[in-house]
């Protein structure tokens, strides 16, 4: 049924997301019985403990409880522990993912059964990859249904309809296959508007050869097991279609629009319903709210920049203890402290600088935005170019740019290294800055785009800004190569998640019993 407070020019997918929301917003478990209670000052240690180790592994904000999850459940199986329910909700609550005393104790055997579902699957399922990343897969399904679980996500479902609905209106590609283009449309969706990461779109597009998942019939677990391998290939398959896509790149230069609907939506429905009665007073708010994100966009860019310091910092420091210092010691017998101390000073300095140069979109494009915002509201159509064709041949002119520009970032790379071994840097400082710089690169690639989310009307490229495209980017190439394995590979993070982490949490919940059970003793004399 409509909301009747709505215009009815509204889209109905849009007005099935405010009601969704607003559901959302009243949500509460629905789990009766005992909650998971927690020490709040033992507590409190493990909350500044999460904020640090989100800066280590850098990160979206929005994916920090789905990763929080799938860490928490890798380290306990590593660990071969017991009870991981449970004890996954009292570190989630810990953390403050979620408040003391408001998880039903309950969903703890929910989550066992979860988990025994996966063990199963990767115990039956045939994958042609290593163990390690088996068990990392294996985590990351595991997480993206723990998460849905205790944090349902049936709102972005309906607003993922309105996206992929107004959308598609300007997708005419004759010659591709209607289903094809469907998942391609989503997949973008997903990431550019709704913001998930390739394991939770992964997650979700198991649906689509799956009708029921992740929900699995007793009777159908055999014989599922034995297809998850290939639905996992076919879903990796439409992800890796979905790098080259032109539908991709089509809908993430049209994400603004929806974006700042989307915040619009889950920021204040009220005031939403209320200003969707009239058109003036809809682009009113929708120009506030842009004001409101520019500004946001500000902060969000320092704080990254700061946690891309902090995160390069920490890294290197650690690094350097573990490679560079006993390399230097052990092979070249003496310490070369003018390349230590560059390898460590000189990446947070470009990660500062980088950030100095990135700006956000001015007024112009604020009122082109809104523009576009009431075009799809309203009209529910996108004031762009229709896509209709998914390849063309790159002109000559192209070819020959591209030719040249590939010279001449080797070039640039060679160029570096020849300058360094004029400091004299060895090859494993050497090796250590191209991987940091190239980080550093990636990451304010990365911060970069953040402040671009709103943009609709491109500015013009400078002399400076075409100068720091072209000594950065091929670092920015092979900092994306190196992020992409970063995670498996990570030595710090893995130092940290089981030198650091695994005790730390076990000498909080050993202090936590302490706690209770000196507190009962204490009731027994009173």
């Amino acid at each position: 049924m409509n909301n009747p407070i709505i215009s009815n020019r509204v889209n109905d997918h849009l007005q099935k997301t405010i009601l969704a929301v607003k559901s959302k917003k009243q949500f509460a478990f629905k789990e009766a019985g005992a909650k998971v209670k927690i020490n709040e000052s033992v507590g409190r240690a493990a909350f500044y403990y999460e904020k640090l180790r989100n800066t280590i592994d850098y990160q979206d904000e929005h994916l920090f409880l789905k990763n929080a999850i799938k860490r928490i459940l890798k380290r306990h199986a590593y660990l071969a522990s017991r009870g991981i329910g449970l004890a996954l909700l009292k570190e989630l609550v810990w953390a403050k993912y979620f408040e003391n005393e408001i998880v039903p104790v309950a969903l703890a055997e929910e989550i066992e059964s979860i988990l025994r579902k996966y063990n199963f699957f990767r115990e039956k399922a045939t994958f042609n990859i290593s163990r390690a990343a088996l068990t990392d897969l294996i985590a990351g399904f595991a997480a993206c249904e723990i998460e849905e679980l205790l944090s349902p996500a049936s709102d972005k479902e309906e607003f993922l309809l309105l996206c992929k609905q107004i959308i598609s209106k300007n997708i005419h590609l004759e010659n591709e296959d209607p289903f094809s283009v469907d998942i391609q449309s989503e997949i973008a969706v997903r990431k550019y508007i709704i913001k998930e990461d390739f394991e939770q779109i992964r997650f979700k597009l198991i649906s689509l050869y799956y009708q029921d998942w992740p929900k699995v019939k007793k009777t159908e677990g055999e014989v599922f097991a034995k297809e998850f391998a290939n639905y996992y290939s076919l879903a990796e398959e439409q992800l890796r279609t979905s790098k080259k896509s032109k539908i991709s790149q089509y809908i993430k230069r049209n994400s603004p629009p929806f974006s700042v609907i989307y915040e619009l939506i889950y920021k204040g429905t009220d005031n939403l319903e209320r200003n969707l009665k009239n058109q003036d007073s809809f682009s009113a708010l929708v120009r506030s709210e842009i004001n409101r994100r520019r500004d946001q966009t500000r902060s969000r860019v320092l704080k990254a920049v700061v946690r891309g310091i902090i995160f390069i910092l920490l890294t290197k420091i650690i690094l350097a203890f573990l490679i560079e210092l006993p390399y230097e010691q052990q092979v070249l017998g003496q310490i070369n402290y003018s390349s230590l101390i560059t390898n460590i000073t000189f990446p947070p300095f470009l990660m500062f600088l980088i950030g100095l140069l990135i700006k956000v979109p001015g007024r112009k494009n604020t009122e082109e935005l809104t523009r576009r915002v009431s075009s799809v509201v309203f009209e529910e159509k996108l004031i762009s170019k229709p896509l209709i064709a998914t390849f063309s041949a790159p002109s000559k002119k192209y070819l020959i740019f591209n030719t040249i520009y590939s010279i001449m970032s080797v070039g640039v790379l060679v160029g570096v290294i020849y300058i360094l071994i004029l400091l004299q840097f060895n090859i494993a400082s050497i090796i250590v800055f191209y991987i940091f710089v190239s980080l550093v690169s990636f990451l304010g690639f990365r911060i970069r785009a953040i402040a671009k989310e709103l943009e609709v009307r491109p500015e013009d490229d400078t002399m400076l800004g075409g100068l720091y495209n072209f000594i950065l980017l091929p670092f920015v190439v092979i900092g994306k190569f190196l992020s992409e394995r970063w995670s498996e590979y990570n030595i710090t993070l893995i130092f940290w998640d089981f030198v650091i982490e695994a005790p730390f949490k076990a000498i909080i919940g050993l202090f936590e019993s302490w706690l209770a059970f000196s507190r009962e003793k204490r009731e027994e004399f009173e």
